[in-house]
C-alpha cells in the first residue's frame, strides 16, 4: 500500500527537471515490481489518490513526450508491457489512452536489434545496446508472447 501511495505522489508531481530524474526511477522501479507477478500487476488498479486515478492509468496517461521521445520510451514502455503482459484487465485499461499496437512496435523494434547482434552501424550497435537494457526490465523470453498479446 505504502509503495503505491509513493508513486501516485511521485507521478502526480509537476514535471521539473529534479522531480523528472525521479519520475524516470520511479516508472523503472514500477516496472520491475510488476514483471511476471499478476498480483502486483493487479496492485496497480488500488488507490488513486485524490484524481482518482490509478498507478496504471497514470502511468498509461503520462506527458506526450513519453510517447514520442525515443529516451523517454526507453523508460516508459517496458513497464506498460509488463504491466499489463497476459492481463486483460490492465490490457483494457491502457486502451483508454493509447493503441497497445504502441507497446508492440516497440518490441518488434528491439526483436530486430538483438537479431542483429549488435553489428553494422553505430545507430545499429546503439538499438542493440537499447534492446539490451529493455531485456533488463522486460525478459526476451516475453517478448515474442507480448507482441502477439498487443497486436
Amino acid at each position: 500500500l505504502e509503495f503505491n501511495y509513493v508513486c501516485n505522489v511521485i507521478l502526480s508531481a509537476p514535471l521539473d527537471a529534479p522531480v523528472e530524474e525521479c519520475l524516470k526511477w520511479c516508472v523503472v522501479l514500477i516496472g520491475l515490481y510488476v514483471v511476471c507477478n499478476p498480483n502486483n500487476q493487479q496492485r496497480l488498479h488500488w488507490g488513486g489518490g485524490g484524481e482518482g486515478q490509478t498507478l496504471l492509468s497514470k502511468l498509461s496517461s503520462m506527458p506526450f513526450q513519453y510517447f514520442c521521445d525515443p529516451s523517454k520510451k526507453e523508460v516508459l514502455f517496458p513497464t506498460l508491457i509488463v504491466a499489463c503482459l497476459d492481463n486483460e484487465t490492465n490490457k483494457a485499461a491502457i486502451e483508454e489512452d493509447l493503441n497497445p499496437e504502441l507497446l508492440a512496435c516497440f518490441l518488434r523494434e528491439k526483436m530486430r536489434a538483438v537479431e542483429s547482434g549488435g553489428e553494422g552501424t553505430e545507430e545499429e550497435r546503439e538499438e542493440w545496446m537499447k534492446a539490451v537494457q529493455c531485456s533488463k526490465r522486460c525478459p526476451t523470453e516475453l517478448w515474442r508472447s507480448a507482441v502477439e498479446f498487443f497486436t
